[in-house]
């Protein structure tokens, strides 16, 4: 074969090579902006959430918490799937955004948070979960259960490792975002049931 021949076809081997590999890099810079890993995400969130449930002075008792991620789905190298978590940096023209839900209850925040990185989102979720103390003027109603929703969403701000960054969305926030980045989490509480008389007291005082 004609070394010429030989030597164009590495050339344009390599070129393609080398084009593949930068946009590759693109790839991988603009996912990392995009999404986040849902572990992180999760983790982040749960910590948060029970540091502002053991902040608040709500009356009622919590039933349970719902986390809505908006997510989607990437195909891993070698097969296989990996779901993130969606940041306001991610383009409806990749797939639309998908809602996974995670139900979860009260708890204790890992060793190691810091609350003050997360001190805006666990500060404006103590006000939502203290707007439930209004049950008590409405209780005449029978008013027995009540949600608090708090919507959110979540960007990457580490330069080599993922940080996940808690923003609340809240009545004075100047963001315009869309519907495709936006998280919910919401708090279910039931108003606590009467405390029933100790049934051997009652009869000790009988006798």
């Amino acid at each position: 074969m004609n070394r010429a021949f030989i030597s164009i076809t590495l050339a344009i081997l390599s070129a393609l090579a080398l084009q593949s590999c930068s946009s590759s890099g693109k790839v991988a810079s603009s996912k990392k902006n995009a999404v986040v890993d849902v572990n992180t995400a999760f983790e982040k969130v749960y910590n948060a959430t029970q540091a502002a449930l053991k902040r608040s002075n709500n009356t009622l008792s919590l039933e349970s918490i719902d986390l809505a991620f908006a997510t989607t789905v990437s195909s891993e190298f070698g097969g296989g799937a990996k779901l993130w978590v969606v940041t306001p940096m991610y383009s409806r023209g990749k797939s639309k955004a998908k809602t996974t839900t995670f139900t979860f209850g009260r708890g204790e925040a890992k060793s190691g948070f810091v609350e003050d990185e997360e001190k805006e989102f666990i500060e404006y979720l103590v006000s939502v979960i203290n707007a439930t103390n209004i049950i008590n003027p409405i209780d005449n109603f029978g008013l027995k259960e009540v949600e608090v929703e708090m919507e959110f969403t979540t960007s990457n701000t580490g330069s080599v490792e993922v940080e996940v960054e808690l923003v609340p969305i809240t009545p004075k926030a100047s963001y315009k975002r869309g519907k495709e980045s936006v998280h919910t989490i919401t708090l279910k509480f039931k108003k606590p049931e009467p405390a029933k008389p100790d049934s051997s007291k009652l009869k000790a005082t009988d006798q």
